[in-house]
C-alpha cells in the first residue's frame, strides 16, 4: 500500500497566498486569545480524567509540605500555562495526566521522621489508592465506549467490497466506516 502521500494543490501551496495569511494570523505568542490559551492550559487540570491525579497530588503535596514541592508545583504550572500560550489547546489530558502523577510522588520522598511522620505516610498511601480507584473506574467507561465505536466500525465494514478500493483522499475511509 502507498503510505504517506499527497498531491500538491498549486492553489493551496501558493507561498504569496500562505505568506498572507501567516501575515494575518501573526505570530502565535501574540494573539489575541494567548492568554486565555494558557489558562484553558490550566484549566484542564479540571477534566474528569485528570481529577482524581490530580486532587491526590494536591492533597499529598499539603501532607508533605516542602519549599522543593512547592517550586516543583509552580514550575510544573508555568510549563503547563506557557505551553497554552505559545500553543493553541488541543488533547493535552494524556500529556498533563504523567505531569500530575510525577507530582504526587516528591511527598513520598520527604525524609522527616517520627509517628506523625507515618501517620501521614499511611493516609497519603490510602490516597492513592482512592485516586487510582476512580481513575481505573474512569478507564474501564472509556474502554468501554472505544470497545462500542470499534464493534460499530466493524459491524459497518461487514459490507465493504472484497476487490481493490481505490481511496481519493484520506477520510473517505473514516467517513464510510461512520455512517450509519
Amino acid at each position: 500500500m502507498i503510505h504517506s502521500w499527497f498531491f500538491v494543490d498549486s492553489k493551496i501551496a501558493n507561498p504569496v497566498a500562505l505568506n498572507a495569511m501567516l501575515t494575518e494570523l501573526g505570530p502565535l505568542p501574540a494573539q489575541s486569545n494567548a492568554l486565555n490559551n494558557g489558562w484553558i492550559g490550566i484549566k484542564t487540570f479540571t477534566h474528569p480524567v485528570l481529577l482524581p491525579v490530580f486532587f491526590a497530588a494536591l492533597l499529598l503535596s499539603l501532607l508533605f509540605p516542602n519549599l522543593k514541592l512547592i517550586i516543583t508545583w509552580t514550575l510544573c504550572l508555568a510549563v503547563i500555562f506557557a505551553l497554552g500560550v505559545l500553543w493553541p489547546p488541543w488533547d493535552l489530558e494524556s500529556l498533563y495526566f504523567y505531569h500530575v502523577s510525577t507530582l504526587s510522588c516528591p511527598p513520598f520522598w520527604h525524609t522527616e521522621q517520627g509517628t506523625g511522620r507515618a501517620i501521614r505516610k499511611r493516609f497519603a498511601q490510602g490516597v492513592l489508592v482512592v485516586a487510582a480507584l476512580f481513575n481505573t473506574t474512569a478507564v474501564f467507561s472509556e474502554s468501554r465506549a472505544a470497545q462500542m465505536v470499534s464493534d460499530q466500525k466493524r459491524m459497518n465494514l461487514q459490507d465493504f467490497p472484497e476487490e481493490i478500493v481505490v481511496v481519493w483522499g484520506p477520510h473517505f475511509l473514516s467517513r464510510l466506516l461512520t455512517q450509519s
